[in-house]
């Protein structure tokens, strides 16, 4: 128990407001590989705290990372579930840019969602990645997440029933949930 306890001898990330997206994702993955490299993600996770220009910069980095995961048909969870979290962090001029992207990766989630057989009960792939975009898009720009969500909604038939339209109105529910909790 005591060695389990004890604090690695690895020093510390000491730059982070210069990391990468990728250097970020190996963090992430070693952390959850070794428990020893854990101390190391928590001391990246507080910098960034404290350094929302390297949140953004990491955050669009984080979503042309997730659109090059999609191009090639696997799901960017990491990437996208860092870059719908780091919302709060985005500059106003930059926020166009940023809705776009979350758009275009959402609308490229439930393509890729609804190309894969889900097993009655399963959320199946793409289901994190679609829901951390739709979420963002709904706390930073209401209307556009209408109006993507209705669009969303429109794509599916009678056959989607148990699952990409089960999936949006889970995060239908969602959405509108966290609207009364900031009433």
């Amino acid at each position: 128990m005591k060695l389990y306890n004890a604090q690695p001898n690895k020093p510390l990330p000491a730059d982070v407001e210069h990391i990468t997206a990728s250097e970020y994702l190996a963090a992430c993955a070693r952390a959850a590989s070794n428990g020893v490299e854990k101390p190391a993600l928590r001391h990246i996770h507080e910098e960034l705290k404290r350094l929302p220009k390297t949140r953004q910069r990491l955050a669009f980095e984080m979503l042309q990372l997730a659109w090059q995961t999609l191009e090639r048909g696997e799901d960017p969870r990491r990437e996208a579930g860092f870059a719908a979290c780091a919302s709060g962090a985005i500059e106003s001029e930059r926020m166009p840019e940023y809705i776009m992207w979350l758009e275009k990766i959402a609308v490229r989630c439930f393509e890729l969602r609804g190309q894969l057989p889900t097993p009655q009960g399963e959320h199946g792939r793409f289901t994190l990645s679609l829901g951390g975009m739709l979420i963002a898009l709904g706390k930073v720009d209401r209307a556009r997440f209408s109006a993507v969500f209705e669009a969303l909604k429109s794509e599916c038939d009678a056959a989607d029933l148990n699952s990409r339209r089960k999936l949006l109105s889970g995060i239908e529910k969602f959405i509108l949930k966290s609207k009364r909790q900031e009433l």
